[in-house]
């Protein structure tokens, strides 16, 4: 026979392997759906992903460093960061793995970016222009001038969004 579904428990002391579960008002246990289990498909490579809950979508490896860039095996201290070693494309297309007619797309929610150290030549081109922006003169409150003179006014007959951040407004 074939297993479409299964669950892999694992335990510990940090937030995201610890056991919970969700009981009603008589004190019993909830079901719940196991995470979805999809598929991205990469380079020709195919990676395994669940699909957790809004915002949380797991399987994606990586390496966790200090601020300063240090490698390290424990991303729970201070000035830590997690860096992917891979990202999952805006708008890509994830397989469901066990029904394959069925396609999920990725929304980024956020968008992270680490810098590289600069070289002291690069710094010194900035110093430069710095410089140069300290003899520029800051406008006077007195030259502003009020953008609805110039913009118009406010079309009317405007609905209101349905959909904001993924929430029905409706």
């Amino acid at each position: 026979s074939t297993i479409n579904n299964y669950l892999q428990w694992t335990s510990g002391g940090q937030s995201w392997n610890r056991y919970y579960s969700v009981k009603d008002n008589n004190g019993n246990i909830m079901d719940f759906e196991a995470p979805l289990q999809l598929i991205y498909t990469s380079d020709s490579r195919n990676k395994f992903l669940q699909y957790v809950s809004f915002g949380n979508l797991q399987g994606i490896s990586g390496t966790c460093y200090s601020d300063t860039g240090t490698l390290l095996t424990d991303c729970n201290q201070p000035g830590s960061f997690w860096k992917p070693d891979f990202n999952v494309s805006n708008g890509a297309s994830l397989t469901q793995m066990n029904d394959t007619t069925k396609s999920y797309w990725v929304k980024w929610q956020n968008v992270g970016q680490t810098m590289t150290v600069a070289s002291a030549n690069q710094c010194s081109i900035l110093n430069d222009n710095l410089t140069s922006a300290t003899s520029l003169t800051l406008p006077q409150i007195s030259e502003w001038v009020d953008p609805s003179s110039t913009i118009g006014s406010l079309p009317t007959g405007i609905t209101l969004p349905k959909v904001i951040d993924g929430v029905n407004q409706q």
